[in-house]
């Protein structure tokens, strides 16, 4: 019984085989007496010499296979054919390739999975050697051609199969680099596939694109009115439907920097708003003057109050935290960090790092022994030491706490007992506004239990709060259940009259986009697909480094 390693190769006579170990050689043959010409089709059996190919095979375990292709040369006699001479066609070898079909497929199932360096890199240690630029080559062409069609048929990456008109599209946008240059990522909702992917997000692209599909009937978006412009411009028979997930996050930007940090109040306390107490307890520590109540201020933290006062001042006018930063030149996470402090922040001071042969002479001097520190630096000056007796108090102050904590080999000197009393329990960290407006949209039975009973408090004690508790969590069920057109409105109404700033401004973007909104609330359409597919395109993008230009990156993201 013999097993053969090697495909059935049709009209071909199989000469030799040479070698058993890499590379193995493989000598065919052509059979055939007549073939069609490639360019008017015409066949011809006018043999007018060979032609020697050396195509790359599928390896047979470690072993790489080369096979040495022997074909016809055949004359075209057609009258009016420019092709005088041409060659044989082979099937599983096409034109202008180095490797067979088979190996070309196992190439690229690979390259589908990683980035093109990896694939180069796999595919060398299992036989096949081929370079990254051609592997990039191939996927340039791949993602166009069916998946029935063999791919040496591929002629342009623009002649896309036909496929259904589309109807139902999701938008949005990606970031080449975030916070600087992004593209749209349009995909359609009733397969979950991509279908386009633009060079930017600008709305004269996207009308441009949706111009040439008149039989979309529904676009899904977010709340950005670039996207919104751009279908009323490009398709203004489609229904814009806002996704519900936008319509909570954009709930979130609206509230996360307004409720403000709280603390429970005791009874002989006034109730007032904890924003006004902020900025009370603010005054109270800086000073309105040279000399605060806490001593003199210097020149750092008058320019620290300054600040502090610029951000709130900017903020109060009703400028955005991107505004805020760009204006004073300052990262929006520092005037997030701002907007939610009681005070002006001061800046840590960092911790003292003692030198190593400062540390080697003190502890050689000191040895665990219960000494003050006027008797440590006299005895380490006798030693050569030259800092000052501040110096070697701090630094007794932290070996003493080391051994407290039990961070040095004699904690065993240390009873348990006063281990235990000198070790400081670690205050806990209030909330910031944006962890409270957190709470404000997270059902009770998911919040931790730390936070329900603090959040019981703050609704016990803060009628803001719980106002807009209510209100958040009608909006959220809402949402979530699709209550339609007249659940909305009438949450709006009670939003806007409610007095609370964040409600009234959120309520009032709502009724700017209002037909889309509804329909957000009321339609099954929603942006998850397009979400999904827009973190896969970060992962092609990283995946692919400093190759990610459009076409290579749109042909791995329209892949299938």
């Amino acid at each position: 019984m013999s097993v053969s390693i090697l495909p059935d190769y049709p009209d071909m006579t199989m000469q030799l085989i040479v070698g058993s170990t890499a590379p193995i050689e493989v000598f065919l043959t052509s059979r055939v007496t007549i073939a069609p010409c490639p360019h008017c089709g015409t066949p011809s059996t006018r043999i007018r010499g060979t032609y020697q190919r050396k195509p790359q095979e599928v390896p047979w375990g470690a072993a790489s296979i080369v096979i040495q292709l022997t074909v016809h040369r055949f004359r075209c006699d057609a009258p009016g054919c420019p092709q005088k001479i041409f060659c044989e066609r082979v099937p599983w070898a096409p034109v202008y390739q180095r490797r067979t079909l088979a190996c070309f497929q196992r190439v690229l199932s690979l390259a589908w999975e990683m980035s093109a360096s990896a694939a180069q890199r796999v595919a060398e240690a299992t036989g096949i050697l081929v370079h990254r630029s051609t592997i990039n080559r191939w996927i340039l062409k791949a993602p166009v051609i069916p998946e029935s069609a063999p791919p040496h048929a591929v002629t342009s990456a623009d002649s896309l199969p036909s496929a259904p008109p589309l109807t139902v599209v999701g938008i949005d946008d990606w970031a080449w680099k975030k916070g600087q240059r992004y593209g749209t990522l349009v995909v359609d909702l009733l397969t979950h596939q991509p279908v386009e992917v633009l060079p930017d997000r600008s709305a004269a692209t996207v009308a441009t694109w949706l111009r040439k599909h008149p039989t979309i009937r529904v676009i899904s978006r977010d709340r950005g009115g670039t996207y919104a412009k751009g279908a009323r411009e490009g398709a203004p028979q489609a229904q814009q439907v806002a996704d519900r997930f936008h319509l909570i996050k954009n709930w979130q930007d609206h509230t996360a920097d307004l409720i403000g940090p709280w603390e429970p109040k005791s009874h002989d306390q006034p109730t007032n708003d904890p924003r006004d107490e902020s900025q009370s307890l603010a005054t109270e520590k800086v000073g309105n003057g040279p000399v605060g109540d806490f001593g003199p201020v210097s020149p750092a933290d008058r320019r620290r109050q300054d600040r502090w006062e610029a951000v709130h001042q900017l903020w109060d006018q009703g400028h955005s935290i991107t505004a805020i930063a760009e204006q004073l030149h300052r990262d929006p996470k520092t005037i997030r960090k701002d907007l939610a402090a009681a005070r002006p922040r001061k800046p840590q001071s960092p911790p003292h790092r003692p030198d190593p042969v400062e540390t080697q002479l003190l502890t050689e001097l000191w040895q665990g022994q219960r000494t003050t520190a006027q008797d440590l630096w006299e005895a380490a000056r006798k030693r050569g030491y030259v800092k000052s007796v501040a110096s070697v108090s701090r630094w007794l102050r932290q070996r003493r706490g080391h051994v407290q904590r039990g961070r040095s080999p004699s904690r065993t000197q240390t009873p348990d007992s006063e281990r235990k009393e000198a070790i400081p329990l670690k205050a806990k960290k209030p909330w910031t506004g944006r962890q409270w407006a957190h709470f404000l949209g997270t059902a009770w039975p998911r919040l931790p239990r730390r936070a329900t009973h603090a959040l019981s408090q703050r609704l016990a004690q803060d009628p803001v709060y719980r106002k807009a508790w209510t209100l958040t969590r009608h909006f959220h069920t809402l949402v979530a259940h699709r209550l339609g057109e007249k659940a909305l409105a009438a949450w709006c109404r009670l939003a806007e009259s409610s007095e609370i700033p964040a409600f009234v401004a959120f309520a009032q973007t709502l009724r700017h986009d209002w037909d889309a909104v509804v329909a957000g609330v009321t339609v099954e359409w929603s942006q998850g697909p397009v979400e999904g597919l827009n973190t896969r395109t970060k992962l092609l993008k990283r995946m692919m480094y400093g190759r990610a230009a459009l076409p290579l990156l749109r042909a791995r993201i329209l892949h299938r």
